[in-house]
């Protein structure tokens, strides 16, 4: 492994990930409105950034090593396609919340595209940064 180009991907993917998942939870305000009720209150959120910050940088961490130790190609596709997986992955525990809390489809259905899109845009971003060598 190119340690290297391992963080810089990380990074990329980071980056990437926390914009596309930015715009889309703008894109989708209305819609993810009975999630968002469900929690903390907005001063109380600002504060509790940092643990949120902090497992997405893990989460990314996990995501370009798994990618980077199973990869065949390394193309551009085959980030899009691992990214895609990982987005299902993720939108199976928004499936799990919405069994056990009381917020409406139109939440879960925003989330889980946020989810995909995000992760497709990531693992795109990350393929890009550690093409092959």
């Amino acid at each position: 492994m190119n340690i290297k180009r391992f963080w810089m991907a990380v990074v990329a993917a980071y980056i990437a990930m926390t914009i596309s998942g930015i715009i889309g939870s703008m894109i989708f305000m209305d819609q993810l409105s009975s999630y968002s009720a469900l929690g903390r209150p907005e001063e109380e959120l600002y504060g509790m950034m940092p643990y949120m910050f902090g497992a997405y940088i893990v989460m990314t961490i996990v995501f370009v090593y798994l990618y980077v130790n199973i990869r065949k190609t390394g193309d551009i596709v085959e980030g899009a396609k691992f990214g895609a997986l990982i987005g299902i992955l993720v939108s199976c525990l928004t499936w799990v919340l919405y069994s056990m809390l009381p917020f409406e489809m139109p939440a879960l259905i925003a989330d889980n595209v946020i989810n995909l899109s995000s992760n497709i845009v990531g693992g795109m971003v990350m393929a890009k940064v550690y093409k092959p060598a």
